[in-house]
């Protein structure tokens, strides 16, 4: 138990977990995705630059994202037009392929565990 008296408990049989996908925080943080149509049409900034009018909604996922950088990368990390044109700049094709390959992996690993889980549950039912 916490100190309120709630009780904790890890989150399991989840291989991530995107605090941005819950409507709540995303609007706490006054996020909007990427994938929004025209999402630079709702956003505005204190500058007269169009390019950059997405970067304050990209930036509340990298700082959320901040602590799983290596630790040198984190701490030498700045926040400015220079840096997020950089970010913005397109992956090469074996980036992505590298990306997508870890993706896969990393789902081949939910199902197999998933599996694992389910067989173990059964067997134990058994019992």
């Amino acid at each position: 138990m916490d100190v309120k008296g709630r009780l904790r408990e890890p989150m399991q049989g989840c291989f991530s977990y995107d605090i941005l996908c819950n409507q709540r925080y995303e609007e706490a943080f006054q996020y909007l995705p990427y994938c929004t149509p025209e999402r630079n049409d709702y956003i505005i900034d204190g500058d007269d630059d169009e390019d950059n009018d997405g970067m304050q909604s990209d930036l509340v996922r990298l700082i959320l994202n901040l602590a799983f950088l290596p630790e040198d990368k984190a701490k030498n990390f700045r926040f400015d037009p220079v840096t997020y044109k950089a970010l913005k700049k397109p992956m090469s094709k074996d980036a992505r392929a590298s990306i997508a390959r870890r993706k896969d992996e990393a789902i081949e690993d939910e199902i197999k565990h998933r599996m694992e889980t389910n067989i173990a549950t059964a067997l134990f039912n058994r019992s």
